[in-house]
């Protein structure tokens, strides 16, 4: 038997009616074309918008400038003196003069992070150390940063000044870790009756 095949019949063609447009079709071509009027005044043309390659090209002079602002704080100008505790742990000194201002440092960061408050020094000796496991701290058991061997470090730190500077007074300022390992310090030795005075400063926005 042979396929069938269906053929559609050609339709006959109809003479389209003219569309109207109602009053309410008109408001809404209106306040779409209102809209689009909007949008052009908030979207800016794209031939108003600066090609990036019309922007002025900065200096050389004022590059210079420019990196000389921005570059990294040279500790060595801020630190002249550094010594080391047996051989590990890195003590930064700045300023030939007492009281003794000591800096404890956060966690994550170094000794050296005091280099801004040392460039402007002129009425402390501003010494700082790096903690195990920070800096240039080299000691072996640079991993282990229990609270008590810090603790340790700090006090290991405090004796050395107290030896190499025996006629100036210790202050110590400290930052965020710091700021706990110095609390806990101060628990440690309250409890041998030695006197401390404590003074929290609080910097303003």
């Amino acid at each position: 038997m042979k396929k069938s095949s269906f053929i559609p019949k050609p339709q006959k063609s109809q003479t389209e009616a003219p569309i109207k447009i109602t009053d309410g079709e008109k408001k809404k071509e209106e306040s779409s074309s209102d809209e689009e009027g909007e949008l052009k005044d908030i979207i800016p043309d794209l031939k108003s918008i600066p090609n990036i390659y019309d922007i002025p090209k900065i200096s050389t002079s004022e590059k210079t400038s420019l990196s000389k602002r921005y570059s990294p704080l040279d500790w060595k100008t801020a630190f002249p003196e550094t010594y080391k505790i047996n051989d590990n742990i890195p003590i930064y000194i700045n300023g030939n003069k007492g009281p003794n201002l000591v800096c404890l440092h956060g966690a994550g960061h170094s000794g050296l992070s005091f280099a801004p408050l040392a460039l402007i020094n002129k009425n402390y000796r501003i010494i700082s150390f790096d903690f195990r496991g920070h800096g240039y701290n080299t000691m072996s058991e640079g991993d282990d940063l229990s609270e008590e061997n810090l603790i340790n470090d700090t006090i290991l730190v405090l004796n050395y000044i107290n030896e190499k500077f025996p006629l100036d007074n210790i202050i110590v300022i400290s930052h965020s870790m710091g700021v706990l390992l110095l609390l806990k310090l101060v628990k440690k030795f309250l409890k041998i009756k030695i006197n401390i005075k404590i003074y929290m400063i609080k910097f303003k926005d």
